[in-house]
């Protein structure tokens, strides 16, 4: 059965630890030996364990790791509490058969004893100045609060009142006490001045409340309540006491206990039985959020990818505000647009490929798509064979390459994105090469010279035996280069067939169907048909070095998109049309370039010694495949496009913004005022031309800034349909409306924990904008039931931002607390400083 504060013994626990338990007072002679010779209290947590048979006092590092035995008596010994220069200890023992108040240095020397009385004192409490120590004792019939004069041994009774008083704890400035009483019929914390006089209820609440301790800044007062069903540790303003409390530790265990702050205020230590072993052991987490990513100026809108691994957040570029990125630690930190628009709402996908924001860089506000990955390239495939010419599925799920690791080449296929081994889908005798996908993924076309000449052949993936085979080409003259295209309905290729190779075309579907040959000039190569179906880029030498040209799909004449006195071959053109990739040693060495359709704007991709042949882009155009020599054979490499090239993912005068991403990684939800008003909208992330769905329809509302589920077909988001912001969550498809919030106040940028349990969000309903949490409950018909809506910071948010949740330990949020917006983490896991079979109670922070 769980313990209640108003069980005397459970609030006053060295009373019930102690009672009884009589010793013979003489000194033990254990052993000081584990205490070095330069052991220094400072950053140091004192706390009480009895990890070594009985209860003794030790001292820890702030951050656990090291730690020393203070105390080596055979009594009892607890409840330390550092005094105001940390250089002494207050503390609890029964070495002189009853509990009395002692001091002693802080590495554990210099034992005093500060009181004798036959009755039990408890719970010392160093006053700010050093002067005196309050404590509760017994000695009038019932527990009261008194002090001790730390230089004449005088106690001076503070408190007098038929309720059992305890646990005191002084402001600051010595001015005022600290207590916990149950004269309102149940514990509560009262505040009185620094001589007992004076007490009021700052904590007002039918529940159970205890364990107060003050911030060293004097702004906060840190406590212990089951209001919330179990016990656990709040803040509540030492000002203004009537302000919602925040639970910082919302969780089924018992937290909360002796709370002790660190020197700075921003930390707590508490004690927590959290780690399901029964034992109680000490606790630390931060109360106040951590500056993040310090270098940005005006920073907003953080985005942590789905992994941890990577943040994404708005700030003040050269010109305009950018999208940067950092690692975890935010070491390492990318300006990813460095143009001259303005971005935000960054995105990321599910896998962290990619991310979605929002620019106005055409104009006006659209959602486009770009890579988060620099330009590193990453090895995909390690073999000692060659591996080369790799084509990208347009699932993007799987890359196709040719290798010669059987001894011929073949076609083989692997996975983009995982460690498996690559599988064989051609093997045979032959060479089979040259291929190209189709638009829907299940054919390849290819060449082979299995009937001993190169011909093109189209390969069913679902049925990868020869009898799937169709051969188009029948001539005893070489066909090659096959490429689909965008409607699959034809195939171009070359052909020597009428003496020098040009380009043609042919049927996909009827074998040696007749050719339209569409150039006469004999040197073409590497056709690829441009995604809209009417341009066709090839390679021909026809000017004496290889250029780049393209041509309409039913002939004509050819342009010269490269035009420049090197090789350039193996263009692969952008998704959406805009760009080619092409590989040129225009300055040395074979490198990847891009350049846009008309041939304009040519950018070099790569920058090193080693050959790079055959790009592919991805299907999304975030990432470029190719073949590199850096191992000295042939390998499959991917690079990330660095944000050079976002690819637009909508076109509407209207202004889209806030895009979040469907867990599927295959939807972007975003809001638009296409429609006159803010609405939800959902768009395939690859492709443009579809048109969107709109999800809200709410001609006479705003709904705004959705947030896709980690793992459920749902999104949250904001409406004002009922007269004030709040938060609604509906089915992916717009149905199944649910309102999750009903309050007077602004609720905003909701954003789903990582398992998709809890929702927090912004809301301004104590007075300024601060961080609300409520857990989402379904029952067996999957209706949603909202619970445990609380408050989680006390310290102020920007109102114009949003939050992600960083996996189970960090919220990450903007602020202008400090005069700016900047980025901060909000801790809401503590961090388990002792581990022990024992129990640990009582933490008490150095003041140094």
């Amino acid at each position: 059965m769980k313990p209640r504060r108003s069980d005397v013994g459970w609030m006053f626990p060295w009373i019930v630890v102690l009672l009884g338990v009589a010793h013979c007072g003489e000194q033990s002679t254990k052993s000081r030996d584990l205490i070095p010779d330069d052991y220094s209290s400072e950053d140091r947590i004192a706390f009480t364990s009895d990890r070594d048979g009985d209860f003794d006092i030790y001292a820890m590092s702030s951050d656990g790791e090291e730690r020393f035995q203070l105390t080596r008596h055979e009594a009892m010994d607890g409840e330390p509490d550092w005094s105001p220069d940390g250089l002494r200890l207050a503390f609890v023992s029964n070495r002189a058969f009853n509990n009395e108040i002692y001091t002693m240095n802080g590495d554990g020397s210099g034992v005093q004893r500060m009181t004798e009385h036959e009755a039990v004192d408890g719970s010392p409490a160093w006053a700010p100045d050093g002067s005196r120590i309050a404590f509760v004792s017994d000695r009038d019939e019932n527990l009261e609060i008194y002090s001790v004069d730390t230089a004449s041994g005088a106690t001076t009774r503070l408190t007098n009142h038929e309720a059992d008083d305890l646990e005191p704890a002084w402001s600051p400035d010595g001015r005022q006490l600290l207590f916990v009483s149950s004269r309102s019929g149940n514990a509560e914390i009262y505040a009185a001045d620094a001589d007992g006089g004076n007490p009021v209820n700052v904590s007002t609440h039918e529940a159970t409340d205890g364990s107060p301790s003050w911030s060293p800044d004097g702004t906060t007062i840190a406590y212990t309540s089951d209001r919330d069903g179990n016990s656990d540790l709040y803040l509540m303003s030492a000002h203004a006491p009537e302000i919602e409390p925040v639970n910082l530790t919302y969780d089924s265990a018992f937290d909360g206990f002796t709370p002790s702050w660190s020197p700075d205020s921003e930390q707590l230590t508490f004690v927590s039985n959290r780690s399901g072993n029964n034992d109680f052991e000490i606790y630390s987490m931060f109360v106040q959020p951590q500056r993040f990513l310090e270098e940005l100026d005006q920073a907003g809108f953080p985005a942590w990818s789905r992994n941890g691994n990577r943040l994404a957040v708005v700030a003040q570029g050269a010109v305009n505000k950018d999208i940067f990125v950092s690692d975890a630690d935010g070491i390492e930190i990318d300006n990813l647009t460095t143009d001259a628009a303005n971005e935000r709402f960054p995105a990321w996908s599910p896998d962290a490929s990619a991310i979605a924001f929002t620019s106005d860089r055409d104009g006006n506000d659209e959602i486009y798509l770009m890579s988060p990955d620099g330009m590193v390239p990453f090895e995909l495939i390690t073999d000692a064979a060659n591996d080369f010419d790799p084509v990208w599925s347009p699932n993007e799920s799987t890359i196709g390459f040719v290798t010669d690791r059987d001894g011929n080449e073949e076609i083989y296929l692997v996975r983009s994105g995982a460690e498996e081994e690559a599988i064989n889908l051609t093997e045979n005798a032959a060479n089979d090469r040259d291929f190209a996908w189709s638009p829907d993924g299940d054919r390849l076309v290819f060449v082979s010279d299995r009937d001993g000449n190169d011909e093109i052949y189209i390969l069913t993936l679902a049925d990868t035996t020869d009898t799937s085979l169709l051969r188009l080409t029948n001539n005893t003259q070489r066909d090659g280069d096959p490429t689909w295209s965008p409607d699959a309905k034809e195939i171009a290729f070359t052909s020597d067939r009428d003496g020098g190779v040009d380009l043609y075309t042919l049927r996909a579907d009827a074998a040696s169907s007749e050719a339209i040959r569409l150039t006469e000039d004999g040197s073409v190569d590497d056709p690829v048909w441009s995604p809209n179906a009417t341009r066709i880029a090839f390679v021909s030498d026809r000017t004496g070095d290889r250029e780049i040209y393209s041509i309409d799909a039913d002939g004509g004449t050819a342009v010269n998109l490269s035009d420049h006195p090197g090789e350039d071959y193996a263009p692969t053109w952008f998704p959406d049309g805009s760009l080619l990739a092409f590989v040129s040693n225009r300055d040395g060495q074979p490198d990847l370039y891009r350049m846009e359709r008309d041939g304009d704007e040519v950018t070099r991709l790569t920058e090193n010694e080693d050959e790079e042949d055959a790009p592919s882009w991805s299907p999304s155009g975030l990432q470029l495949v190719y073949a590199s020599g850096s191992s000295g054979n042939l390998n499959i490499q991917l690079i990330g496009s660095q944000g050079l090239v976002p690819r637009r993912v909508t076109d509407h005068p209207g202004a889209d913004v806030c895009p979040t991403w469907s867990s599927s990684g295959d939807r972007i939800a975003y809001m638009s005022n296409r429609d006159g008003n803010y609405e939800i909208y959902v768009s395939k992330q690859d492709s443009l031309e579809l048109a969107p769905t709109n999800l809200t329809s709410a001609p006479a509302a705003d709904d705004r800034y959705p947030a896709w589920a980690p793992s459920r077909g749902e999104l949250l988001f904001v409406s004002n349909r009922d007269g004030n912001n709040e938060i609604y969550l509906m089915d992916a498809n717009g149905s199944n409306l649910v309102r999750l919030t009903d309050n007077p106040s602004e609720d905003l940028f909701a954003t789903w924990s990582p398992d998709g349990s809890q929702v927090v969000f912004a809301s301004d309903r104590g007075g300024r904008f601060d961080l609300y949490g409520m857990e989402l409950v379904r029952d067996d018909q999957d209706n949603v039931t909202v619970v445990n809506q609380r408050r989680l910071t006390d310290f102020g948010i920007s109102s114009t931002s949003s939050i992600s949740w960083y996996s189970v330990r960090d919220i990450v949020f903007a602020s202008d607390r400090d005069g700016t917006s900047r980025i901060y983490l909000r801790d809401i896991t503590p961090e388990r400083l002792t581990s022990s079979s024992g129990f640990d109670w009582s933490p008490t922070w150095s003041p140094r």
